[in-house]
């Protein structure tokens, strides 16, 4: 006979094998049927795999050092150390979640003889402001954060949202429009060294570059669909002639019906533009609308408010959701903003000729960023050094 106790333990280790997707066909099945027992359930797995999920991922990134030593390292070092560092640093993250069956066991023993909702300890919520874990992170529409990561139980609890994907983890929201009362929104944030891709309730696929949010609501409305964008975001709208589809940013507003573009709107650059790869688009700027054809790209530039028009190769603007930033006679001070939102390093020019000096190139997301320092070296005469955190150019 099964002791209560023992059942907790066992409801709290397929929590736990959730949080580190290790759970086999027969595991998921047991706890998908303790999750329909009862909302009180739900209620309880969706508060820890919230707090317990992002926060351990999270903390597993304490030292932070140790990843911007290894970029100094690596710049005299084989990429082959680069990987053994990778497995090791990964053997960590699991003796970091090792303790947690015990630590849930006691919070779902708890939960049951109070009869009140988890709150978890004050050091979660600490950690969560302090550490990133590179991995996109979800506001709900309550103030709730929670990882969004591989195979993602908690998320799938949600109402509307589905986790799917083996390698790689994809919200699908759904959701009928002819429902749908008040709008509640979501918010998606991506950080550094992270992109991700995701499907809005109307079929709308969105991918979104490192350090980047969008807001939107869980389940459109029968009216006009609108988003609001910072970052970098590619969008595939779903056609839809009664709803048209918009993105805001802090500078101007996007309207479709149904296409393909590209829109770069971050707040760290004094230009926004949109890139428009097929379909249609109109941009409104001030009290201006702009009219985009395929290959065409508006560029605002926010310090002058001046627009301008012009063709361009949709692929090397789009080229990041594919895993390549393509620089073609950029300066490397432009091409800088890029690598310090996507390496989360800063890059210090201590001349103005090495911020001016042009760069064409291919930068693959999956190399580290001494391969860059180290091509860069051997292309020029700039003298490059690691300190800390920081990308010193001479």
């Amino acid at each position: 006979m099964v002791t209560k106790e023992r059942e907790l333990f066992d409801i709290s280790d397929l929590i736990v094998k959730s949080l580190l997707d290790e759970l086999s066909d027969d595991e998921r099945l047991r706890l998908e049927g303790w999750l329909a027992e009862s909302d009180q359930h739900r209620r309880l797995f969706t508060e820890i795999c919230s707090e317990i999920n992002l926060s351990e991922q999270r903390r597993v990134y304490v030292d932070s050092s140790s990843e911007k030593a290894f970029l100094r390292f690596m710049m005299v070092k084989k990429q082959r150390e680069d990987k053994k560092f990778r497995r090791r640093f990964s053997v960590f993250k699991y003796a970091a979640l090792f303790a947690l069956p015990l630590l849930l066991a006691g919070v779902v023993w708890w939960f049951y003889h109070s009869g009140e909702e988890v709150v978890m300890p004050p050091s979660y919520a600490e950690t969560l402001e302090q550490f990133s874990s590179y991995q996109p992170v979800l506001t709900l529409e309550d103030g709730r954060e929670m990882v969004v990561d591989k195979d993602n139980s908690a998320l799938n609890a949600l109402k509307g949202i589905t986790v799917s994907g083996k390698q790689e983890a994809a919200l699908i929201y759904s959701g009928d429009p002819t429902q749908t009362v008040d709008l509640v929104y979501h918010v998606l944030s991506t950080p550094a060294q992270c992109d991700y891709h995701f499907t809005l309730s109307d079929g709308t696929k969105v991918w979104m570059n490192a350090q980047s949010t969008l807001k939107y609501p869980v389940a459109f409305g029968p009216g006009e669909r609108t988003v609001y964008a910072s970052g970098e975001i590619y969008l595939e709208v779903a056609q839809d002639s009664l709803r048209p589809f918009y993105v805001v940013t802090d500078d101007l507003k996007v309207k479709v019906l149904g296409t393909a573009f590209n829109v770069s709107a971050y707040q760290d650059e004094d230009f926004v533009t949109v890139t428009l790869v097929r379909g249609k688009v109109a941009a409104y700027v001030n009290d201006a609308i702009y009219q985009l054809l395929p290959s065409k790209q508006l560029y605002f530039d926010l310090p002058n408010k001046e627009v301008q028009l012009h063709a361009v190769n949709v692929n090397d603007y789009i080229a990041w959701k594919n895993g390549q930033y393509v620089f073609k006679g950029q300066t490397l001070g432009k091409v800088a903003k890029v690598l310090q939102r996507w390496y989360d390093v800063e890059i210090i020019f201590e001349s103005q000729s090495s911020r001016e000096v042009i760069f064409t190139g291919v930068i693959n997301k999956e190399e580290p960023l001494s391969e860059f320092v180290e091509r860069l070296f051997l292309s020029s005469s700039l003298d490059c050094r690691m300190e800390e955190n920081r990308l010193y150019i001479k």
